[in-house]
């Protein structure tokens, strides 16, 4: 079963060398809202990571903007994505920051805890709106 769709970046000089990669996946966020839970339909940022030595530079940010960004915005055009979401452990700051730098927020108390017993407790919910991108 495919659960994400995993994308590689390599060197451009040689395919082989491997800088990085991120996967992308469907999903939603159970809310409650007048007594009544409802799922807001998401695009979660599963997977990202960079080779150590090109981490800090601001490549993150530009593959953000020049290739995840993109792909999220086309499929919100033909179905309903409202935001773009990301688990991340609740220790990690370089993570945090970065997630924050490009305007994730951290879910409110109350979508966490909705949250908390299907994910690992670890890890806490950041969440951008797509009309904020």
């Amino acid at each position: 079963q495919k659960y994400g769709k995993t994308y590689v970046l390599t060197s451009s000089e040689t395919e082989e060398d491997i800088l990085g990669f991120y996967t992308l996946k469907t999903s939603g966020i159970q809310v409650e809202e007048d007594g009544e839970y409802n799922s807001i339909p998401v695009i979660e940022i599963a997977r990202i990571a960079l080779h150590y030595a090109i981490q800090g530079k601001g490549i993150g940010k530009y593959i953000f903007y020049t290739y995840i960004l993109p792909k999220i915005k086309l499929v919100a055009e033909l179905v309903a994505v409202n935001a773009i979401i990301a688990f991340v452990e609740s220790d990690d700051e370089q993570a945090i920051g970065f997630y924050r730098s490009i305007g994730f927020k951290k879910a409110s108390k109350d979508v966490q805890k909705e949250i908390e017993d299907s994910f690992n407790e670890r890890c806490d919910l950041y969440m951008v709106s797509l009309i904020d991108m």
